[in-house]
Formats: structure tokens, C-alpha cells, sequence
């Protein structure tokens, strides 16, 4: 998932089963994910703001935060060097 861009994150039980039931109650609730601070902020019942600590493996957050998700993208924008690398490779016969 981390490779198309969507974050995958963990959170206790008890903190999806009330951002489910909020989302329930209102469906075109606001979910922001933090990525940075790892916590997930909604609207709770009245300006009250709900926010709760998620997991990810930090190599993901790190892509993610980076914006280096994609290591296809990142091989073609690094063509030129990899030709370069490569020919140094084919000179020490490798």
C-alpha cells in the first residue's frame, strides 16, 4: 500500500470502534491522519476535537513524509546515473 501512496496504519480497538461509530453517525465526517505526530483527529460531539496515536512501520511514515513512496519513479528519475553506474560496473567487469 505504501508503494501507491495510501498509509496503512494500527490503533487500538477501542479507538476504531468509536471513529466507526462517529462516521455512522455522521458519514461525510472529516478524518485527518497526521503521518508526522502518528494520530488520527475527527470531530467529536460539539468543537470537541477527538484524536487518537496510530502505528506505522517507520520505513512507510518515512516515505510517505518524504514523499519517496514510489521506487519505480525514483529508478526512472535516476536514469542517467544508473547508465553512468552501470558503465562503470561493465568497465571493473562486474
Amino acid at each position: 500500500s505504501t508503494n501507491l501512496s495510501i498509509p496503512c496504519v494500527k490503533a487500538n480497538k477501542s479507538d476504531i470502534t468509536a471513529l466507526a461509530a462517529a462516521v455512522e453517525q455522521n458519514p461525510s465526517l472529516e478524518i485527518a491522519l497526521d503521518l508526522l505526530n502518528l494520530e488520527v483527529r475527527y470531530a467529536g460531539h460539539g468543537l470537541h476535537v477527538e484524536r487518537f496515536k496510530v502505528e506505522i512501520a517507520a520505513s512507510a511514515q518515512s516515505s510517505l513524509t518524504n514523499g519517496r513512496w514510489d521506487p519505480i519513479a525514483d529508478l526512472l528519475e535516476a536514469g542517467d546515473l544508473l547508465e553512468v553506474f552501470d558503465a562503470r560496473l561493465a568497465r571493473v567487469g562486474v
